[in-house]
């Protein structure tokens, strides 16, 4: 399972699943892999400047998109879910 995130500035967050919580932070572009059975997945992720673009974090199992959220606003926050 794959988390992505597509942005165009700065951010952080951090994700929890079977085996504990990560804070994350970047800009731009990023992904992290968290194995073939994470359990249950949440990720949350805030841009830390005025958008300049929408926040997108996608949950992939595979190549299989299954869960997607973006925000659009200012400093926009993105929050999914999922069970695997």
């Amino acid at each position: 399972m794959t988390i992505k995130i597509n942005s165009n500035s700065t951010w952080g967050g951090e994700y929890a699943y079977k085996d504990g919580n990560s804070l994350i932070n970047g800009t731009g572009n990023a992904s992290y892999d968290l194995g073939p059975n994470p359990g249950d997945v949440t990720v949350t992720v805030q841009e830390n400047v005025t958008s300049t673009g929408p926040l997108t974090v996608q949950l992939l199992q595979g190549e299989t998109v299954v869960e997607t959220q973006t925000n659009s606003s200012d400093y926009p926050v993105v929050t999914i879910s999922h069970k695997f």
